[in-house]
């Protein structure tokens, strides 16, 4: 008898509904669910086996299956979060606060819960997973149409910010000897300042214009013959971006300069899967979930055809209605009056049709970010083949992370078309510690550290007297402590206390140790 799991089922039994949806052809469907039964099948396999031994061996899992420690780890890290593996004291904090689960075992639930707890980062990726078009976002807020829903869970298990493992960072890399490490910027090659050589590109693209002169090699070489990038509407809906996918170099053109307004660009992709060879130019939050969903829920990628990733540094992300709200109240300016914008030097700054820039400080516009942003560790999109941004260059410059095969030999057939200049950023240069410095100032380490316990007086002791029973924090557990916190623009602390006091801010004076 042919393997069946829960979600097979529910899949199978939908299947009518899917194949209306359009989302799939008959013949694409049935290759989806022999790959999603696979996959299934070694899962609940490993299951059995831990059922059988009553404890997880990873070493004899590995070879019972002649699969690679990665592998197995990746699929204990799925059964835990489908609350599959608590017998053995395995729990997913996450899953077992959840409200609504899925009340099929093992079929994890939808991403509602990552609304209503504002978790969502906005990369769209779960449109194109959903096989009935059942979510979308709607001015920016992710919205889920219940009827045609069929709570089949696949969003949930390819969102990175319900559960995102840490074997992602390593499993499928094989690290090569001149490869380098830092904490803050992950593994990476090289490091290099560019600039565009090509004038179409210079001007309307914003920085080094680097991003659409790799895009404009790649197709120049025959290496793709897609490129996921994002526009920006010229109407009246100025500075509202767009995902759209460019088939050649000179569509490319619609996509230069920077919008910090989020495109949920990922919701698109499924559009590309007939395409051979892709690229997606994305923030760090749709590399990660491109990562996610490279080993999610098939235990192989979902989209195979995404020849490279080129990652965009990203300190702050903002929805569209957000953005006109800071240009109306902090620049007094309508979106149409603006060319581009950016951040840079702890600065917000706008630049007019009249060539005028104007900036404020970044603080004064974090409460209009989106909470799901403050989430985020990662500066320059580790996830990415190249990634590319502003800081540690100067003006008209771009800092390029070289951090695959792939992303070199790109880079250096952009240098051999001419379409770039480059300087190597070494690491005893001031742009690389500038660099450095601002990547640690993202960095968030509330996963990382675990709440510190406050110290109480023993219970033998205090059942004689009547003294206080908490006993405060060491100054090393409050040093861990302020490392946890988010530092978000809208904090929700503060609304809960009772007296609204400033929680983030004396927890920011506790960091710098005053």
């Amino acid at each position: 008898m042919q393997f069946r799991s829960n979600l097979i089922d529910i899949l199978l039994s939908n299947k009518d509904k899917i194949i209306a949806s359009k989302k799939y052809t008959e013949s694409e469907f049935e290759v989806f669910i022999a790959a999603l039964m696979q996959a299934e099948k070694l899962r609940y396999e490993i299951l059995e086996k831990i059922k059988i031994d009553n404890e997880i061996d990873v070493e004899k899992l590995a070879k019972e299956f002649k699969i690679s420690r990665n592998a197995v780890g990746l699929n204990l890290e799925y059964l835990k979060e489908a609350g599959l593996l608590e017998f053995v004291g395995e729990v997913s904090e996450f899953y077992r606060s959840l409200e609504k689960k899925n009340d099929k075992l093992g079929v994890f639930p939808t991403i509602l819960e990552l609304k209503e707890r504002n978790l969502c980062s906005g990369c769209g990726l779960c449109v194109s997973t959903c096989p009935t078009n059942a979510i979308n976002f709607t001015n920016d807020v992710l919205e889920i149409d219940e009827g045609a829903c069929i709570k089949c869970g696949l969003c949930y298990a390819c969102c990175h910010r319900t559960f995102f493992p840490n074997l992602l960072n390593d499993v499928g890399v094989k690290k090569e000897k001149d490869d380098k490490f830092l904490k803050e910027l992950n593994y990476y090659k090289e490091i290099y300042t560019a600039q565009t050589n090509d004038e179409q590109i210079k001007k309307v693209a914003q920085d080094g214009g680097v991003v659409t002169s790799l895009l404009k090699t790649a197709f120049l070489e025959n290496l793709i013959d897609t490129a996921l990038v994002v526009g920006e509407l010229k109407d009246e809906f100025s500075l509202k971006p767009f995902p759209y996918l460019a088939f050649n170099e000179q569509e490319l053109l619609n996509s230069g300069g920077t919008k910090y307004s989020n495109a949920h660009l990922l919701k698109i992709l499924q559009q590309a899967r007939a395409r051979k060879s892709i690229a997606v130019v994305g923030t760090p939050c749709t590399m990660q979930a491109l990562k996610k969903v490279a080993a999610y829920p098939l235990n192989k990628p979902l989209f195979d055809n995404i020849w490279i990733k080129i990652g965009i540094f990203c300190m702050e992300s903002f929805d569209h209605a957000k953005i006109v709200e800071i240009l109306k109240s902090k620049f007094q300016k309508k979106p149409e009056e603006i060319r581009k914008m950016n951040i840079h030097g702890g600065r917000f700054i706008i630049y007019d049709n009249e060539g005028k820039h104007h900036d404020i400080p970044i603080k004064n516009v974090k409460e209009y970010g989106r909470y799901g942003c403050f989430l985020c560790s990662d500066l320059t999109a580790e996830h990415a083949d190249i990634s590319i941004g502003f800081i540690g260059s100067d003006p008209d410059w771009s800092t390029v992370i070289i951090r695959s095969k792939r992303g070199l030999e790109l880079f250096q057939k952009s240098s051999e078309h001419q379409l770039i200049k480059k300087k190597l950023i070494k690491e005893t240069d001031e742009n690389f510690t500038q660099l450095r410095k601002i990547a640690r100032s993202k960095m968030k380490f509330y996963k990382e550290i675990p709440r510190q316990k406050m110290i109480e007086q023993d219970p033998v002791e205090r059942s004689k007297n009547f003294l206080e029973v908490p006993q405060g924090l060491t100054p090393e557990m409050v040093r861990l402590e302020t490392l946890r916190c988010l530092q978000c623009g809208n904090p929700s602390c503060i609304q809960g206390c009772p007296v609204n006091v400033n929680i983030p801010e004396f927890i920011r004076f506790l960091k710098l140790g005053k």
